[in-house]
């Protein structure tokens, strides 16, 4: 419901926008495939649509809700590995994060199943599934994500098997930190293992920082968690800092901050950054509206380069920056 603030929030300002502001949620719904969100705004008059728009995001939101049901019926059947005895998968995001942070009745858009693997138990999984007729069909050149899909296509299981990225993020993307993750784990009323609420806030935040701005349902997701398990942000600094990635966790909250809807647990963590990172984290966010506004995804190699120099906590961010826009000056940066 959150998922377009702060664009979008209350009539008045739904009045006020303009028809290539309009177009442009439009298409970015499509993209990311939050057109059944978008279809829920303008039910509540929070967007104003033409016959055409409505048209196409019926048709996207259509497909949406077959994806969904993929994904549900794909995750049905490796049920075994979710519930048993050993669980060896926990589950990642989408069905995780709709089922204990957003209302009943609201459909939160996903295409595949996020599975995260305990290191010992990776032999057990690849049995599993090819026992059930999947097959991997990419490996992450870092070792941190497998998909695997069945033979008719469908929904694809990603197997994770690091929570971060073991190149960008070297102390969080390390079997140590997953050993730690699955031993708090929690269940779902229905058995399912899951992050525990302060691993999953950090998984979260670290996850919507390593694509500022590229995915609406991550600011969604993340806002529709906060807002049911906020507490846990207490606990996620001193985490954050251990395995760290603090500096990705404080550029995520300065995404998140809304000067209409104060919380003094991301104030807290904006306040922990430099004030270069600040103005980086505002340079960032304006950039990225801007070219969205004009474009759309994907990004262009200069705007991820300042999502690495934001968030990345070692010097490979600077080396990033400086290799992908071609100025050798910042890598003086930090």
């Amino acid at each position: 419901m959150r998922m377009l603030r702060p664009v979008v929030t209350t009539r008045d300002e739904a009045a006020q926008l303009t028809d290539a502001q309009r177009d442009w949620l439009v298409r970015r719904a499509i993209q990311e495939r939050g057109a059944s969100w978008m279809l829920t705004h303008a039910a509540q008059g929070l967007v104003h649509l033409t016959s055409g728009q409505r048209a196409a995001l019926q048709e996207a939101a259509n497909v949406e809700m077959r994806r969904v049901l993929e994904a549900d019926a794909l995750r049905q059947s490796l049920r075994a590995l979710f519930t048993g005895p050993s669980s060896a998968l926990l589950l990642l995001k989408g069905a995780s994060i709709e089922e204990r942070a957003y209302p009943p009745g609201i459909m939160r858009p996903s295409i595949d199943v996020d599975a995260l693997v305990a290191p010992n138990a990776l032999p057990e999984v690849h049995t599993f599934l090819a026992r059930n007729g999947l097959a991997c069909v990419y490996r992450a050149p870092t070792g941190r994500t497998e998909q695997w899909v069945g033979a008719g296509g469908g929904a694809s299981l990603d197997l994770h098997l690091r929570l971060g990225c073991p190149v960008r993020f070297p102390a969080y993307g390390t079997s140590q930190v997953v050993d730690a993750a699955v031993a708090r784990a929690t269940r779902l009323s229905d058995g399912t293992r899951v992050l525990h609420p302060i691993d999953a806030t950090l998984h979260l935040l670290v996850h919507l920082a390593a694509g500022l701005g590229g995915d609406l349902r991550h600011v969604a997701d993340t806002r529709q968690w906060l807002g049911q398990h906020g507490d846990a942000l207490a606990s996620v600094s001193a985490m954050a800092a251990h395995v760290g990635v603090l500096r990705a966790v404080c550029a995520a909250a300065a995404w998140l901050v809304d000067a209409s809807d104060p919380s003094a647990p991301l104030e807290a963590l904006v306040a922990r950054m430099p004030a270069a990172d600040r103005h980086l984290a505002r340079l960032q966010r304006v950039v990225v509206q801007r070219y969205y506004l004009r474009h759309g995804p994907p990004l262009p190699p200069s705007l991820c380069a300042l999502t690495e120099l934001l968030t990345v906590d070692f010097p490979r961010g600077a080396v990033g920056l400086a290799g992908l826009t071609g100025n050798a000056a910042l890598s003086r940066y930090r």
